[in-house]
C-alpha cells in the first residue's frame, strides 16, 4: 500500500491511497452503493460538500488508487 499526502494548489491538501490488491470493474463501485454498501459513495459525496474532488481508478488483479483533493479552509 502507497499513502501521499501533498500540498494542493492553491493551498489545499491532496491525498492519494494506492495498493496492488484485488481491484474492482468499473461496474462494481455503483452496484456495491445499490447494496447497502455505501463506503465510497459517502466519501464522494464528503469530499463534494468540502469543495474537493475525489477520482477512483481500479482493474481487477491490478489494485485500485484513490486520489483525493480538498481546498483549505
Amino acid at each position: 500500500m502507497r499513502l501521499d499526502v501533498t500540498r494542493a494548489a492553491p493551498g489545499g491538501t491532496r491525498l492519494v491511497v494506492a495498493d496492488d490488491g484485488r481491484g474492482f470493474a468499473p461496474g462494481d463501485r455503483e452496484r456495491r452503493a445499490d447494496d447497502g454498501h455505501v463506503g465510497m459513495t459517502l466519501l464522494q459525496d464528503l469530499v463534494h460538500q468540502a469543495g474537493g474532488r475525489l477520482s477512483v481508478s481500479s482493474t481487477p488483479g491490478q489494485g485500485t488508487t484513490v486520489e483525493l483533493e480538498v481546498p483549505s479552509t
